[in-house]
Formats: C-alpha cells, sequence, structure tokens
C-alpha cells in the first residue's frame, strides 16, 4: 500500500499548487503518484452541502456549530474512502490536498482554547473519521504555514487572476484564520504528527516562491520516510 501524505494550512497558502509540485517531483523520481483533494466537489452528496455552508447560507462561521459543520466535511471524506483506499492500493505515494486535520484545526477555532471543548471536539472528529468511518490514516501531515494578512493577500491576487468575486466565509474572516494558526501552536487530544513547513520570507515579507515550497515539502518527506524515496 503505498503511503498517504496530506498538505493542510489556511487558505490562500497554495495547497492544491504544491501539491501537483509535489507529484510531479516524485514521479520525476519514477514512483508512482497519485492526488486528491477535499471537499470533492461535484463528486460528493456532502460536498454540495459544503458549498451551502461556506456560502454562508447556514449563517456566519462562529453560528454554526462544529460538529455541524465538521460533519459535512467527515461525510465527504467517508464518501470518498474507496475511491481514496484504490488510489493507495495502486500508487507508491498518494497526496492529499486537505484531510482530517483541517477539518480538526478548522473545528477547534470555532471553540474556546486550553478548555475541555477542544480536547473534546478533536477527540470526536479524530475517532469518528479513523475509527467509526475507517478512512486511512495519513502517514504523514504536512502544514504550509504563511501569517493571515498575506493569506489574505494571495487569495485577493488569486481572484483578480481567475476572475472570481466570490470570497467564502472561511476566507473572508481574518479572526478565523488567526485562531486556526493558534490551535495549530497547541496538541488537543490524539493526533498524528504534523511537519510545519515555513513557507514565508521573513526578509522580504512575502510567501517564498513556488520551487523553494516545494524543495521544503519534498526534502521533508524524504528526510521523515528516509532512504525509500531517495
Amino acid at each position: 500500500m503505498g503511503k498517504l501524505i496530506t498538505i493542510s494550512g489556511i487558505d490562500g497558502v497554495g495547497k492544491e499548487t504544491q501539491t501537483k509540485l509535489t507529484a510531479e517531483y516524485f514521479r520525476a523520481k519514477g514512483y508512482k503518484v497519485a492526488t486528491i483533494s477535499f471537499p470533492r466537489y461535484n463528486i460528493t452528496k456532502s460536498s454540495k452541502l459544503i458549498r451551502h455552508y461556506l456560502s454562508g447560507e447556514f449563517g456566519d462561521i462562529f453560528d454554526v456549530d462544529p460538529y455541524f459543520s465538521g460533519m459535512l466535511y467527515a461525510l465527504d471524506r467517508k464518501e470518498s474512502k474507496e475511491s481514496l483506499e484504490l488510489l493507495l492500493n495502486t500508487n507508491d505515494i498518494v497526496i492529499c490536498d486537505r484531510y482530517v486535520l483541517d477539518g480538526i484545526l478548522y473545528g477547534l477555532a470555532k471553540l474556546p482554547l486550553y478548555k475541555i471543548e477542544a480536547v473534546n471536539y478533536s477527540n470526536w472528529q479524530y475517532d469518528l473519521e479513523y475509527y467509526n468511518f475507517k478512512i486511512p490514516k495519513p502517514n504523514l501531515q504536512l502544514f504550509l504555514h504563511i501569517p493571515v494578512y498575506l493569506s489574505q493577500k494571495l487569495i485577493e491576487n488569486r481572484n483578480k487572476l481567475s476572475n472570481n468575486l466570490t470570497i467564502d466565509i472561511h476566507e473572508k474572516n481574518l479572526i478565523y484564520q488567526s485562531k486556526v494558526l493558534e490551535v495549530l501552536k497547541n496538541s488537543f487530544g490524539r493526533q498524528i504528527k504534523i511537519k510545519i513547513i515555513n513557507c514565508f520570507d521573513l526578509n522580504n515579507d512575502d510567501i517564498y516562491n513556488k520551487s523553494y515550497i516545494t524543495n521544503l515539502i519534498t526534502n521533508t518527506i524524504e528526510e521523515y520516510f528516509g532512504r525509500c524515496y531517495h
């Protein structure tokens, strides 16, 4: 069975781009590599409800119960279980753009930190997906880290280039994105090891270029798994 590697991060950091570039790197080294992105829009039934949630139809972020929104994303992954297992059985590496870690971090960002509610929520989501739904556990989780103000700049630039004027309720809420990063600094409940990749060039007050970030990611993967990816 192949290795499952997940790429997470706040909105605008370039998860989709780095998933693609990392896959290309390992394919060039002779490995069979597949990618998958969550939510699986236009594929799963649950993704339709996620679109409604992100458009604000169920209310503001902090008005929507984290267990409700967390379940929407969890069901999307549950519906994709067989597809993901097939990819793992037919490839050396599967790189996933967002996964359970994102659900946990974004759910915790709605709750008071350092309280039992946070531990309970983290354990609930972890157990729901890995033990009840039995979706595959990742071998390695990567989190691409940039400051929130830079994330907003990148989202605006991306939307201008694509002529997309719609920003979802996650993307436009700076407080929420900041809380996601705050949650990341702490450990709540059961969790699989997370490797944080710093994508921010402090000297130039900007994100590193795409190829440099890809190098950071691939080096981290190769170091983590040792010689099997050399």
